[in-house]
């Protein structure tokens, strides 16, 4: 993941989201919930490459990567919504 952000490529590092969640889903029952389950779905069908859950003890967000010319679609999906972030580098 630290590779594909140092080469600016973006879409490598949402792949790399949704390969981790699948993983993190296989071995444990319970690491998800339908809701959960269901809102992702959604948002990959709508055009995001991954997400990840963050938060703890049944609260906090989901968090996808999309490309902006897919944003549109994913925005219009109930129950999701977009936020603009960006990446700060710190070399210190």
């Amino acid at each position: 993941m630290k590779e594909s952000l140092e080469k600016n490529d973006i879409s490598d590092f949402g792949q790399i989201l949704n390969d981790g969640w699948q993983l993190k889903r296989q071995p444990v029952n319970g690491i998800s919930g339908q809701v959960i389950d269901e809102l992702y779905e959604k948002a990959i069908k709508s055009g995001a490459i991954g997400g990840k859950l963050l938060g703890a003890g049944g609260g906090g967000f989901l968090l996808f990567y999309c490309e902006k010319n897919k944003l549109e679609k994913l925005e219009r999906e109930p129950g999701l919504k977009s936020s603009d972030f960006r990446f700060e580098f710190d070399e210190t």
